[in-house]
């Protein structure tokens, strides 16, 4: 297990791991990916997101030189993307990597648009809803938010 900083020689992999998950979004579009999120997870996204270091933050899981799970920050505290391979949800992978990022920090509270199927996780890992379920653009997500202070 190796846990490092994305760079942008890591967009194919990225996005062809958060294609594969499109099950899990839960959103209206019958593949599981709205056609917004489909935009937002190309190759050519995820090159833009790895060439702002500003604003991104990706940091990449890997098990035998093969990525599988990524998470990332926007704007320092706000959980951007967290995907896993199907094939190793529930290994820890995900609070692996939320751990990782998290010890480096001295933010005090952080936010997150969880898809459905998330909500458990980040629950388990002290978020809590801040609102009723949203649907934007064809995605449906739950905002939610933890403080470290708590």
């Amino acid at each position: 297990m190796k846990i490092r900083k994305a760079t942008i020689h890591d967009a194919q992999s990225l996005s062809t791991l958060a294609l594969s998950l499109g099950e899990y979004y839960g959103d209206d579009d019958p593949s599981g990916i709205s056609p917004f999120f489909r935009e937002k997870i190309t190759v050519e996204a995820f090159e833009k997101y790895l060439s702002n270091q500003e604003a991104y933050e990706y940091y990449i899981y890997e098990k035998q030189g093969k990525i599988i799970g990524c998470f990332s920050l926007l704007n320092a505290t706000h959980f951007f993307h967290l995907f896993v391979d199907a094939d190793h949800h529930r290994e820890g992978i995900g609070k692996a990597l939320v751990e990782y990022v998290l010890k480096q920090r001295d933010h005090k509270l952080y936010s997150v648009n969880s898809s459905l199927y998330a909500v458990p996780f980040y629950k388990k890992i002290g978020f809590v809803p801040t609102a009723l379920v949203q649907n934007h653009n064809g995605m449906t997500y739950q905002p939610m938010v933890w403080d470290r202070k708590q």
